[in-house]
């Protein structure tokens, strides 16, 4: 490899690694929009209820937070295809790409479907563990501010500061960014683990 093909190769993992930071941020985006929305459906719904609450709407309270809360699980769901396309292309990328800067051409089929059931399976149970912390934190506020006859604006507070608001984000969002990043960088990891594996049959005096 001349000095010149180094330095493009370098360059081009650089690009690389700058793409799969370009898909997490997308990916955070994503699922703290889909909890600010879900902040706003829920604040709407117990701000419509009876000026004082008692203790009988509580059951019926925490089920329509737990009922918003799953669809913005489902919701987030949904997401999850586009964003294992995007990180497969982005892992066969960071192989094929550099490599191409060293006159190397590599090309991958398909990523097997099993891999990236498994990735996506894993990755939506971490989100629900997410939105079960948040149902039980809201709970909690519903809870202890209609035992304690906490007043109905303050009561609506409290249950606002558990999900990300317009310029803030919170506990439930800040573990939900770190789920998100370290999910996208361990599923790209093990897709460009497995397409190296794949171009070293091809290459082999291939280094990770």
């Amino acid at each position: 490899m001349t000095e010149r093909e180094r330095r493009g190769y370098e360059a081009e993992v650089r690009r690389q690694v700058r793409r799969i930071e370009g898909i997490e941020d997308q990916q955070v985006r994503k699922v703290v929009g889909l909890l600010r929305a879900s902040r706003a459906q829920i604040i709407e719904r117990l701000a419509t209820g009876p000026s004082d609450y008692a203790e009988l709407n509580l059951e019926a309270m925490k089920n329509e937070v737990t009922r918003i809360l799953n669809e913005f699980r489902s919701a987030y769901a949904q997401t999850v295809p586009d964003l294992l396309i995007d990180i497969e292309d982005a892992a066969s990328s960071f192989v094929t790409r550099p490599l191409a800067r060293i006159g190397t051409e590599v090309t991958f089929g398909a990523m097997s479907s099993e891999v990236t059931s498994v990735l996506s399976t894993f990755h939506a149970g971490q989100i629900k563990a997410v939105s079960d912390d948040a149902i039980r934190k809201i709970d909690f506020h519903l809870q202890t501010g209609i035992f304690g006859g906490v007043p109905k604006a303050d009561l609506l507070r409290n249950v606002a500061s558990v999900l990300p608001g317009p310029s803030t984000a919170g506990s439930i969002a800040n573990r939900a960014e770190r789920i998100v990043r370290t999910e996208v960088n361990r599923m790209h990891a093990q897709m460009t683990h497995r397409r190296l594996e794949q171009a070293v049959k091809i290459v082999p005096n291939l280094r990770k």
